[in-house]
C-alpha cells in the first residue's frame, strides 16, 4: 500500500504521494500588444491546478479517487509552487487509471497502475495586481 503523508488532503482524507505532482496556477488572461508590439498584459484571475500520477494504487484508494470525480466540489490542502501550503475549493478533473490486474474468480480489478488525475480549483482567484 502507498503511505498517506499528508501532502495532498482531499476531501478530509490524505492522499497517496503522487509519482509525478504539478501544481501550477492558470491564469486567465486578456492582453494584447501596443502600436510597438509591446504585449500589454492584463490579467483578469487565476485558478489553481495540480496535476498528479501515481504509479499503484489500491482498489479502496481508486475508489476514493471515484467518488471524489462524481463530488460538485472538494477542499483540498496542497503544497503550492510558491512554497506554501494552500487550500482551495476544487474538482476532480479527467481520472484515468490502468487495471493492474484482474481476479480470475471473481473478475474484479485488484489494483490499479498508472494513475492520472487532476484537480482544478473550483472558483477563480481574482488578481489585484500582486504575485499569483
Amino acid at each position: 500500500m502507498i503511505k498517506e503523508n499528508n501532502v495532498i488532503i482531499a476531501d478530509g482524507v490524505s492522499l497517496p504521494t503522487p509519482s509525478k505532482y504539478v501544481p501550477y496556477p492558470n491564469l486567465r488572461e486578456d492582453s494584447t500588444e501596443n502600436a510597438l508590439g509591446d504585449v500589454i498584459r492584463k490579467i483578469i484571475s487565476s485558478r489553481w491546478k495540480i496535476e498528479m500520477k501515481w504509479d499503484f494504487l489500491t482498489v479502496e484508494q481508486m475508489n476514493f479517487l471515484t467518488n471524489l470525480k462524481f463530488k460538485k466540489e472538494f477542499t483540498c490542502q496542497f503544497p503550492n509552487t510558491k512554497g506554501q501550503i494552500i487550500t482551495k475549493k476544487m474538482y476532480a478533473g479527467d481520472l484515468k487509471p490502468d487495471a493492474n490486474a484482474i481476479d480470475p474468480n471473481t473478475h474484479l480489478v485488484t489494483g490499479w497502475k498508472d494513475v492520472q488525475c487532476n484537480f482544478v480549483q473550483l472558483t477563480a482567484d481574482k488578481y489585484t495586481g500582486g504575485a499569483v
